[in-house]
């Protein structure tokens, strides 16, 4: 198409689970983690089912703001930090690659509500959501058979997305995994700041922070 022709959303629609995965699966071959992607795809894909109310025992996502697109944007937001942080000369082991990318997909589960709690909104868990996602986050991975030990270092990864957590209080088990946190923490921002209809969704931000009564909202 000519130049002038071009959109934003002609090189990614956010709101398109499928392509955002696909541009993830890309980074994730740029990065040589091709022997990873199965265990991607399905953590995505029980995102994607939880999100949209059809994983056993939770309600569909009901929260405007922290919702689904939210969601894969700030898991592309950390692939591609990371891609970038490589190209920058760092190294990351393949497997800490994966709990970072997971750990971004985790980090809002905690605003979905189980199937029996039909009170309000999942934004009334906004203060210590991120409790709520590591308990799902625990659950669909010890499912899946991963070590105990990946699962404790997605947990400090999603810590990071809690801006009133001072990353030096958390407790990594390395300086990698200390370096991820910070990208997954980023990303949270960046994914939220950098969407071109921000300024448009802030309304929906500031509904939820007022459902959870967060002070000062």
């Amino acid at each position: 198409m000519p130049k002038q022709d071009a959109k934003l959303y002609d090189l990614l629609d956010s709101q398109d689970t499928k392509a955002v995965l696909d541009e993830i699966l890309h980074i994730l071959s740029l990065l040589g983690m091709d022997g990873h992607m199965d265990r991607f795809v399905s953590a995505y894909e029980d995102i994607q089912r939880l999100f949209e109310g059809d994983y056993p025992g939770y309600r569909e996502s009901n929260t405007r703001y922290h919702n689904l697109e939210h969601t894969i944007m700030v898991t592309l937001g950390t692939a591609r930090l990371i891609h970038g942080c490589v190209e920058g000369g760092m190294r990351f082991a393949p497997d800490n690659i994966l709990t970072g990318l997971l750990a971004a997909l985790y980090h809002d589960s905690g605003l979905i509500q189980k199937a029996k709690d039909r009170k309000g909104t999942g934004a009334k868990y906004t203060i210590g959501h991120e409790k709520r996602s590591v308990a799902f986050m625990r659950q669909n991975m010890d499912e899946k058979s991963y070590p105990p030990e990946q699962m404790d270092d997605c947990e400090q990864l999603i810590k990071c997305t809690n801006i009133h957590i001072p990353v030096a209080e958390i407790d990594f088990r390395s300086h990698e995994i200390k370096t991820l946190g910070r990208i997954v923490g980023s990303a949270d921002l960046v994914s939220q700041i950098a969407d071109r209809n921000y300024l448009e969704k802030l309304v929906l931000l500031f509904k939820e922070f007022e459902e959870a009564g967060i002070p000062g909202f």
